[in-house]
């Protein structure tokens, strides 16, 4: 358990040069297990945030019912699957990481959903999409604003006229933040200014609790109560939310 923190604080210290790189996300896939791969140690944790992330699926589900959806760093295929299990038209499910695509296409396969092994910056479907998702994504990919707003034009191109996107990020400019650093007010206007609509903001996932529970896979009997505690405090404390979630929509002049 030792080394395995070790391990972690090492790769959150280099974390500039390695959260945006395959290698990092191959070597993941290949060392850890089930829902580890992509989110952290603490799997019951885990479970509870796949539950919150579904849960807000759900309350957005005409974004994805009949829809076709893009699911940008897809990782192991597990929303890609969701969204299909929803009714969505069809899904696309792109990502860097070639070892996680393996997985997502060995455990969560769907007639409906196709895995690409393809960097986002060279995907392109021009106006194919009607919704788009992420789910910390962007705040690793992009080293800068510059590149956000690359990534953010690539989007807009593969959504339709008055397509639709969900961002699920971790926005931060505090420490902790991933590969970006930026705060949640710059992210909303770079949004604005590249001819996206914000339509709704909201908070997940309480980060003081995160932080202590996130690193060591202690037991459901313990994680679910402090993450309740931290989830009720969230809605009373102001920006504590580690991951934002944002609802906007493409505006239909073009982008130049």
């Amino acid at each position: 358990m030792i080394l395995d923190l070790i391990k972690e604080y090492n790769n959150r210290k280099n974390r500039k040069h390695l959260y945006n790189t395959s290698y990092y996300w191959d070597q993941k896939a290949k060392n850890c297990t089930g829902s580890s791969i992509s989110m952290w140690p603490n799997k019951n944790l885990n479970i509870l945030y796949d539950t919150e992330i579904k849960n807000i699926v759900n309350d957005y589900l005409f974004l994805f019912k009949n829809k076709k959806v893009l699911d940008i760093g897809c990782g192991t295929g597990r929303m890609s699957k969701y969204f299909a299990d929803c009714g969505a038209e069809s899904v696309v499910g792109i990502d860097f990481s070639k070892v996680s695509l393996e997985i997502a296409m060995n455990t969560n396969p769907h007639k409906k959903v196709e895995y690409i092994h393809m960097p986002i910056k060279e995907f392109l479907r021009e106006g194919f999409f009607d919704t788009a998702f992420t789910w910390g994504v962007l705040t690793f990919a992009a080293r800068n604003s510059e590149e956000l707003v690359e990534i953010l034009k690539v989007i807009y191109k593969n959504l339709k006229e008055d397509g639709k996107i969900l961002f699920l990020e971790p926005i931060h400019s505090s420490f902790l933040h991933r590969v970006l650093c930026l705060s949640i007010s710059s992210f909303l206007e770079i949004l604005q200014e590249n001819n996206y609509e914000v339509l709704e903001v909201r908070q997940l996932h309480f980060w003081p609790m995160r932080i202590i529970l996130s690193y060591i896979n202690l037991p459901m009997l313990i994680t679910k109560p402090l993450y309740e505690f931290g989830q009720l405090l969230m809605k009373i404390l102001p920006n504590t939310g580690d991951y934002k979630m944002i609802y906007a929509r493409k505006k239909s002049n073009k982008l130049h």
